[in-house]
């Protein structure tokens, strides 16, 4: 049910997403492999690198980490995130990437356990959601003054 002046994003695993930071990786370990540094130093490299892919793509691309951002929605003035299953009201931080093909911004979400607030990033690709959430997510990034 969409709502003048709502949005709602349900998350999807993003394949743009994958191939992008894949192939991001690939280049960063090309280097090490045609470099003369020590094989255990380069190997020691790679392994820090695919761990850091591993970490990236679970938790930013197929969206299977535990805390995995799940969904986006801004209804009545308010940021929502689904994380664990959960609906958390979040406040927006004044960093944001908006492009036509990836928008990149971070919330500060109550941290129950140890009563601090916790940064965390939303990474959308084009594929990511629907394109019309999308759409009217981009505008209201572009258009909401927090984000400016």
């Amino acid at each position: 049910m969409y709502q003048m002046g709502s949005i709602q994003c349900n998350l999807k695993r993003s394949v743009v997403g994958q191939r992008i930071v894949v192939g991001l990786h690939l280049l960063a370990v090309l280097p090490i492999l045609l470099s003369s540094v020590s094989v255990i130093f380069g190997m020691m490299l790679v392994a820090i690198l695919v761990v850091h892919a591993r970490y990236f793509l679970r938790h930013h691309i197929w969206l299977t980490g535990r805390h995995s951002v799940r969904g986006l929605r801004y209804y009545d003035k308010c940021w929502w995130l689904l994380i664990e299953e959960q609906w958390t009201v979040v406040r927006p931080v004044d960093e944001a990437i908006v492009l036509p093909w990836l928008m990149c911004f971070y919330f500060l979400v109550d941290n129950n356990s140890n009563k601090k607030l916790r940064k965390v990033p939303v990474i959308l690709w084009t594929d990511s959601a629907e394109n019309q959430s999308l759409h009217h997510l981009r505008l209201r990034l572009l258009l909401d003054a927090c984000f400016i």
